[in-house]
């Protein structure tokens, strides 16, 4: 009996049931190793933005003691940790794919879902109120831009091979 012309000579017709090959799995490293680089990025960037804006109101001959209380005011410290959060939670995305290597959406996910648990916990550890409109926009953009780090992920990583247990 001759071979289709349209299946693979090396891939058999039925799957073979007794293959034990386990199928690919979510990791929970890799999960855990993106919130850690949201959470991370987001701390370290939002000290430099705080030292910045911190000699910029000092060299502008402001008093030491207030210069926190005019950071919390500033648009600059408002939204730059808004650009920050968001920058940091693409990154903690992009981490969790590179490191899941099977379904990079899915890892992206549940970092970005991690990451927005461990924002709660934190808020609610810290009293901040949530009621203010930018920080739930800041809340509800967390899993978008860790998907968005999990696409640019498949942008770069290019398109798979086909799975050889796959049957036409």
């Amino acid at each position: 009996m001759s071979q289709s012309p349209y299946q693979n000579p090396y891939q058999s017709s039925r799957i073979d049931p007794t293959h034990d090959e386990q199928p690919p799995r979510i990791s929970p490293v890799a999960i855990v190793c993106g919130v850690i680089a949201d959470f991370g990025s987001t701390f370290v960037m939002g000290i430099v933005l705080g030292i910045f804006v911190a000699i910029y109101i000092g060299a502008g001959g402001g008093d030491p003691d207030t210069i926190a209380e005019k950071m919390e005011s500033m648009p600059v410290v408002i939204w730059g940790g808004f650009a920050i959060g968001c920058l940091a939670s693409v990154l903690g995305g992009y981490v969790s794919a590179l490191l899941g290597k099977v379904w990079p959406l899915k890892h992206a996910f549940l970092t970005g879902f991690g990451s927005l648990l461990l924002g709660f916990a934190m808020a609610g550890m810290f009293g901040m109120e949530l009621t203010s409109a930018y920080s739930l926009l800041s809340f509800a953009i967390v899993v978008p831009m860790a998907l968005l780090g999990g696409y640019i992920y498949i942008l770069q990583r290019g398109p798979l091979p086909p799975d050889p247990r796959d049957v036409i």
